[in-house]
């Protein structure tokens, strides 16, 4: 809850309160109970830990987007020079 602690939303709002989905009970307005329990991880270091574990799959993701990219750049290519050869031309 918040980028590093929770108490990152006091400065942010300007008073010690933090929005409810920081309480580890979540009810209407448990961010202003001072005596709560909040979630003391930051967000900045679970996504980093997310991005961590997942490394392996986002790679594979982004290898396989560039496959395809390069595949369809090299049909394109392809049709490209299919039409040109037949002489054909575009008439609008």
């Amino acid at each position: 809850c918040g980028v590093n602690v929770y108490t990152d939303w006091h400065t942010a709002l300007q008073e010690k309160v933090v929005p409810d989905h920081c309480c580890q009970n979540i009810y209407q307005d448990c961010g202003r109970n001072a005596t709560n329990q909040f979630w003391t991880q930051g967000c900045y270091e679970k996504v980093e830990e997310w991005l961590d574990d997942n490394k392996h799959l986002l790679g594979t993701i982004a290898m396989c987007v560039l496959v395809i990219q390069l595949l369809g750049m090299a049909f394109s290519m392809t049709l490209y020079q299919q039409i040109h050869r037949s002489g054909k031309k575009y008439e609008a």
